[in-house]
């Protein structure tokens, strides 16, 4: 997928070859553009077609892309039999790269970050990725639905992930990443995660999202625990303005700072409980580029990304709300059901 635009900004840059490599689990950027997940090594020449190295307990595997799989030789350290197939600079993912692994490349050639450029090409996205976001979207919205609706069903935080993980199975899917159930006060930490404890009364955080065929969604949805105050839905209200305002921006501009900084001041008193970002992409990854804060980075067509705007008092509340977006075609999709604020 898109090896020709990776190509191209190799020999921009004068670089042999893109490698990417882990010997465990496979490496993001490898399963983006030859779909192999197994433990080994891609590289993209730039001007040849790419090829895989891996060992024996791979290799079947790797042939199964339809992409020329090399066999790992026993006794041979991997950057030296690469040695063997391409010279001069390669360009490699530095983040993504054990330091272990880092250092074994650099003592045979000579490396360049082009994590950057990499992470451009994910984030344009194809007509075949978007269907796949759009798919995990409607599965997600129907299974957060499906909970909402049982939710006096359930006795604790704990309970209700597990019924998220267990009807993302039931379809076909997997978790895109643990889900956060985080009721009354729990809410106000950001990066909870649900315990086997009651359910409290007040805002209760349910942030979920599935993968379908490798591609996800990231949703964020906060209901009420028991009657809402007058405050209450004023302060929910507040944060339902904050992306609105920032989808407002995004039809005068697309740097992503700007469009931060409207949600920033549509919160007025409350900016500062707002305490990361506006949203960032989403594909392979449930965090890819672009990233919607205090970045250098535009959104550009054919970008997927979140929006959610948050607000956390400390030992109080915390309120998110989190939907998917495409900008496609010159226009702005909204991928997920809008709701607004549910009480059970």
């Amino acid at each position: 997928m898109k090896v020709p635009e990776l190509q191209a900004v190799l020999r921009r840059k004068k670089l042999s070859a893109a490698v990417f490599v882990s010997l465990e689990h496979g490496d993001a950027h490898m399963r983006y553009f030859a779909g192999f997940s197994g433990g080994g090594l891609l590289c993209v020449p730039a001007k040849k077609r790419p090829f895989i190295i891996t060992h024996e307990l791979e290799y079947e595997r790797a042939k199964q892309t339809g992409i020329q799989t090399l066999l790992w030789p026993k006794k041979t350290r991997l950057f030296d039999f690469l040695r063997t197939k391409i010279r001069g600079r390669i360009g490699m993912d530095f983040p993504s790269v054990s330091a272990h692994l880092f250092l074994a490349a650099k003592r045979k050639f000579k490396v360049k970050d082009i994590r950057e450029e990499i992470l451009k090409i994910r984030s344009v996205k194809t007509d075949e990725e978007l269907r796949k976001i759009r798919k995990a979207c409607a599965i997600a919205d129907e299974i957060l639905n499906l909970c909402v609706k049982n939710f006096k069903k359930f006795k604790s935080e704990k309970e209700i992930a597990a019924f998220l993980e267990v009807e993302t199975i039931k379809r076909g899917c997997s978790p895109a990443f643990p889900p956060i159930v985080a009721s009354g006060k729990n809410a106000s930490l950001p990066h909870y995660e649900p315990r086997t404890i009651k359910l409290h009364n007040g805002f209760c955080v349910l942030d979920f999202g599935v993968k379908y065929e490798e591609y996800c969604s990231d949703i964020t949805r906060t209901i009420y625990l028991g009657k809402p105050s007058k405050k209450d839905i004023e302060v929910y209200n507040l944060v339902q303005g904050a992306q609105d305002a920032a989808i407002r921006e995004i039809s005068k501009t697309k740097n992503c700072k700007k469009i931060y900084m409207a949600a920033c001041k549509s919160l007025g008193n409350y900016n500062r409980f707002f305490i990361h970002s506006l949203g960032h992409g989403i594909g392979r990854e449930v965090h890819e580029a672009p990233y919607l804060g205090q970045s250098k980075d535009r959104l550009e067509e054919g970008n997927v990304f979140t929006l959610e705007p948050g607000i956390y008092l400390p030992g109080k509340l915390g309120i998110r709300i989190e939907a998917d977006y495409a900008l496609w075609k010159g226009k702005l999709l909204r991928l997920t059901k809008k709701t607004g604020l549910v009480s059970v």
